[in-house]
């Protein structure tokens, strides 16, 4: 998970949730290509869908005091998936360990 609270390349797009749902909800496939916020902005990566139905057991490793208020958010907030994509790790079918260092 990134400080902005991406996962897997899954950009946020706080502004544009219309865009967020056209590029990653629209698609019957299991990756898709995009151009987002990161850096470089050009990405390929898989779909939400990919990550909470297909995959059964996830891994996730948070690092850095600059990600602990994503953790914090991720955590403790209930927040759109457009604005936080790893909230896709509390739809996540199978078993999910999150394994953090923020200090």
């Amino acid at each position: 998970m990134g400080p902005d609270g991406h996962i897997a390349g899954i950009s946020p797009m706080r502004d544009a949730a219309d865009t967020f749902q056209k590029i990653f909800y629209e698609v019957d496939d299991s990756a898709v290509g995009y151009e987002g916020n990161l850096s470089p902005p050009e990405r390929i990566t898989v779909t939400p869908q990919f990550l909470t139905k297909k995959i059964d057991v996830t891994v996730g490793l948070v690092t850095g005091q600059a990600k602990a208020a994503a953790l914090e958010m991720l955590q403790n907030t209930p927040t759109p998936v457009h604005e936080q994509p790893a909230q896709l790790l509390k739809q996540a079918h199978g078993s999910v360990q999150i394994f953090a260092c923020t200090k």
